[in-house]
């Protein structure tokens, strides 16, 4: 069976290896002509990760944990209890699922959105408790404060250590700046002054640390400005 030549187009008899017309290299007989060959797998590569043992585990809690927080709450209902007892536990177990789900659809920065959800769990459920007690006041005068500032602070360690600072981080950075900018006013409105000191505390080092970071990267925010505007 002749060949073709791929340069010139004429027939060449299967015995020559270059067209006697051009001089082209004829490729091989058995080779497809204008095609690459590949190896069927890749002779370097990485091997897949094992199967996590811990994956099936977390999948039945996750799909019993819902069933269980109703029971609890339906139990609770039915003993006539006074005390809402069933809320502690059926909020733990909602929470824990929320965040078993939630860090796996986390956005990138992974790390920086993770400070968040566990921050945002974390006084979600606190919040529960502090509401169903007999004082609130507490909450807002210390522990929102708190979380505000360890939040802050874990976010900005982990925002300094990544390859490029405010790559996509401005977004985390900024809700974290916002929710220690309300700590002083909730914490006034749950106490009076003096048990509001802690809460201006961290609200004026939010305040510094969006100076601070807004006056080290103000090229880089007029770039982003510019970019989402397309000015």
């Amino acid at each position: 069976m002749n060949r073709v030549c791929v340069s010139c187009g004429i027939e060449v008899h299967p015995a020559l290896d270059s067209c006697p017309l051009c001089g082209a290299p004829l490729p091989p007989v058995d080779e497809p002509v204008g095609e690459t060959v590949y190896p069927p797998y890749p002779s370097r590569g990485r091997k897949a990760a094992p199967p996590s043992r811990w994956k099936p585990l977390v999948l039945l809690f996750e799909r019993l944990a819902p069933w269980t927080a109703a029971f609890l709450v339906a139990l609770n209902l039915l003993t006539s209890s006074s005390s809402p007892w069933s809320l502690y536990p059926a909020g733990a177990i909602l929470a824990l699922v929320a965040l078993l789900r939630g860090s796996r659809s986390l956005r990138s920065p992974r790390a920086s959105y993770a400070i968040l959800l566990v921050e945002g769990l974390s006084l979600a459920y606190l919040g529960l408790i502090a509401f169903l007690g007999p004082t609130h006041a507490w909450y807002f005068q210390y522990l929102l404060p708190s979380v505000a500032l360890g939040g802050g602070a874990a976010l900005a360690v982990t925002t300094a250590k990544s390859r490029r600072p405010l790559k996509k981080a401005y977004a985390p950075l900024l809700i974290q700046a916002v929710l220690g900018l309300l700590s002083y006013p909730l914490a006034r409105l749950a106490g009076g002054a003096p048990d509001a000191i802690f809460g201006g505390i961290v609200s004026f080092a939010s305040i510094a640390a969006i100076a601070l970071v807004g006056k080290s990267a103000r090229r880089w925010w007029k770039n982003e400005a510019r970019r989402k505007l397309l000015l």
